[in-house]
C-alpha cells in the first residue's frame, strides 16, 4: 500500500528553496535545499525529479535531484575558485519550461593579475612593478585593505594606485567588474636571504580575497672599474 500523503500523482511544484550561505568568499560550496508538493495541495511530492538553476550574469548551471519521501531535495553547487557575483536560485519540475526564482546568495571574489611575480633586487636600488586588481563580480566591494605579509626586516614595500594614493594606508572601493592598476616599489637596505615570497594580500569588507606573491632574488652590489672617458685608444695617459 502506498501512503497517499507522500505520493505525487500528476504535476507537482517546488514551493521553497534555501541556500546554505547568504554571503561567502569565492570558491565556497553552496548547499541548496527545498521542498516540493503535489500541485494544488500541501502534500509532499515524493520521488519526483527536480531541476535547480543557479544563475549569475546570464550564465546558468543546471543541477538535478529526486525528492525523498517527505518531498525534500538537496543539491550542491560548486563554483569556480575565483568566480563571484549575485547568484539567483530557481527550481521546479524537470519538465517545466520556466522555473520560479526562490532565493539568492552572494559569492565575493577579487583577482590579481599576475598573481606571481619574480623580481631581482640590489641593496639601495628600489624596484618598481605593476599588477591589476579586479572585481569579477557585478556587485561593488568596499573597504578593500591591502597588507604585506612575510616581510622581513631590511625590506620595505610601498603600494600606490594610479591616483597616487598609498593603498597600504588607505582602503579602497572597487565597483562591480572594475579594475585598478597598482604600482609596488620594493627596496632592500642590506643583503638578506628570503626563502618565501613576500605576499601582498587584499581583503574586502564583503569577504572578497586575493593576493600577489613576489619572489625576490637579492644580489650583492659589486664594484666595477669604469674608465672615463671609456675609449682611450686614440691617445695616451701620462703619469
Amino acid at each position: 500500500r502506498v501512503d497517499d500523503a507522500t505520493f505525487a500523482v500528476g504535476g507537482f511544484e517546488v514551493v521553497s528553496a534555501a541556500a546554505s550561505i547568504a554571503d561567502a568568499p569565492a570558491g565556497t560550496p553552496v548547499i541548496i535545499t527545498g521542498d516540493a508538493v503535489v500541485e494544488g495541495t500541501s502534500l509532499p511530492a515524493a520521488n519526483v525529479p527536480v531541476v535547480v538553476h543557479v544563475a549569475v550574469r546570464g550564465f546558468v548551471r543546471r543541477l538535478t535531484d529526486r525528492t525523498d519521501v517527505s518531498g525534500r531535495f538537496e543539491v550542491e553547487f560548486i563554483p569556480g575558485p575565483t568566480e563571484g557575483g549575485l547568484y539567483s536560485v530557481s527550481a521546479g519540475p524537470a519538465y517545466a519550461t520556466s522555473l520560479l526564482q526562490l532565493t539568492t546568495f552572494h559569492l565575493w571574489s577579487l583577482l590579481a593579475e599576475p598573481s606571481q611575480i619574480v623580481e631581482s633586487l640590489f641593496p639601495g636600488i628600489p624596484k618598481q612593478g605593476q599588477f591589476t586588481l579586479k572585481n569579477p563580480g557585478g556587485e561593488n566591494q568596499s573597504a578593500i585593505r591591502a597588507s604585506v605579509l612575510n616581510n622581513p626586516a631590511g625590506i620595505s614595500v610601498e603600494l600606490t594606485s594610479d591616483d597616487g594614493i598609498d593603498r597600504l594606508a588607505n582602503p579602497m572601493d572597487l565597483a562591480g567588474l572594475a579594475t585598478v592598476e597598482l604600482t609596488y616599489q620594493i627596496s632592500v637596505g642590506t643583503e638578506t636571504t628570503l626563502t618565501d615570497p613576500i605576499r601582498i594580500e587584499f581583503i574586502s569588507a564583503e569577504g572578497g580575497k586575493t593576493h600577489v606573491d613576489v619572489s625576490l632574488r637579492i644580489g650583492p652590489l659589486e664594484a666595477r672599474i669604469v674608465a672615463v672617458p671609456e675609449d682611450l685608444s686614440g691617445g695616451s695617459v701620462n703619469a
